[in-house]
């Protein structure tokens, strides 16, 4: 099914501004809902086109769905996630038959060590709804529905410094300061990936991928401690102390996400299904 004209839905986020910036790129028209005018102006600087609208209300942009041909769904309500998610795919799903809808995941849904595309997903986690979501997504009859996965994003700032996640900012922030908390132990392997090739992995999914598709995104992997060395240094910051927090600390300072994410020592991640739709991220390192 060719592509026209897609729905980016969290758009000013990390995942989906990305996803904005390689559609745009690809010439295809792209749509995204915001919450503001100024979110909305920063975007059509992009050469989106914004439209005004909240994922609780879906109803105000019902007609700009009905004019795409795909949706990438990259949004999240943080203030209760589970109940926001499920109520979008509860209206989105019935009302995209025949169209293509990409979901973004997490790396962190698979557990622990070496995973593949095909690993199980492990519930009993904080994230246990963003599983939900994609199952509802790659079992929707009529839709072909197809999920990302991406590791943690990061980018970097034209003066070199290292951004991304909050909890690389975080951690050089830290730096400067002092020592930099790491959750469990400094050497729990973290799955990266530059924001530029989880944009391009969602173009390459909406263009090349297939219902069903389940599509890992990370380029590298590397320890908490070598990131947070990596932050500190991409400031000026040549020494770091660093020092490692227990999960019930890291549950009150981080957050339950936070906690459970950055405990998970994910040794390895295949991207075999996402290479094969022509996936060659560009940045093996920070």
């Amino acid at each position: 099914m060719s592509v026209a004209s897609v729905l980016v839905l969290g758009a000013t986020g990390m995942v989906g501004s990305a996803v904005t910036r390689a559609l745009v790129a690809k010439g295809l028209d792209v749509v995204v809902l915001v919450r503001s005018e100024a979110k909305a102006a920063k975007l059509e600087l992009l050469g989106a086109r914004a439209v005004l609208g909240d994922i609780r209300a879906p109803s105000t942009w019902k007609e700009e769905l009905l004019s795409c041909r795909a949706v990438c769904h990259c949004a999240a309500d943080w203030t209760d996630a589970a109940a926001a998610d499920e109520q979008l795919l509860d209206w989105l799903l019935p009302r995209l038959e025949g169209k293509k809808l990409v979901y973004c995941g997490s790396c962190w849904l698979f557990g622990e060590g070496a995973i593949t595309e095909a690993s199980p997903m492990v519930r009993g986690t904080p994230l246990d709804w963003l599983i939900d979501g994609t199952m509802r997504v790659l079992q929707h009859d009529g839709v072909c529905g197809m999920v990302v996965h991406p590791g943690c994003l990061f980018h970097r700032h034209a003066d070199g410094q290292l951004d991304g996640v909050k909890t690389l900012q975080r951690m050089a922030k830290e730096a400067e300061q002092g020592p930099v908390r790491v959750v469990h132990s400094a050497h729990v392997h973290v799955p990266w990936v530059h924001e530029d090739d989880v944009g391009a992995l969602f173009a390459l999914a909406l263009e090349r991928g297939t219902h069903g598709g389940i599509y890992n995104g990370t380029s590298f992997v590397q320890t908490i401690g070598s990131a947070a060395v990596a932050a500190a240094g991409s400031i000026g910051v040549e020494r770091v102390e660093l020092v490692e927090v227990d999960g019930e600390t890291a549950l009150q300072q981080f957050g339950a996400v936070g906690a459970f994410g950055y405990a998970l020592n994910v040794t390895r991640v295949d991207c075999t299904s996402s290479e094969a739709l022509g996936w060659r991220p560009g940045h093996l390192l920070f």
